[in-house]
């Protein structure tokens, strides 16, 4: 997925209320021809690096104490 696209489906989701996003189904992400090392979610349009950063967005964090 073109970055652009991304920006546009942010756009929309932020317009529904910014609704909890399961991020269940990502692309790569590209600046023209050139992948970025990110992925976005098809759905709302967030990107992170790696194809396991929502993975890792919904475990609860664990205390060293």
């Amino acid at each position: 997925m073109q970055t652009k696209d991304a920006v546009k489906l942010r756009e929309r989701w932020t317009k529904k209320g910014n609704p909890l996003c399961e991020h269940r189904n990502l692309e790569r992400e590209f600046n023209s021809e050139v992948a970025t090392g990110n992925y976005i979610c098809t759905t709302c349009g967030e990107s992170g690096l790696g194809n396991e950063w929502q993975k890792k967005q919904r475990s609860p964090e664990k205390s060293t104490l």
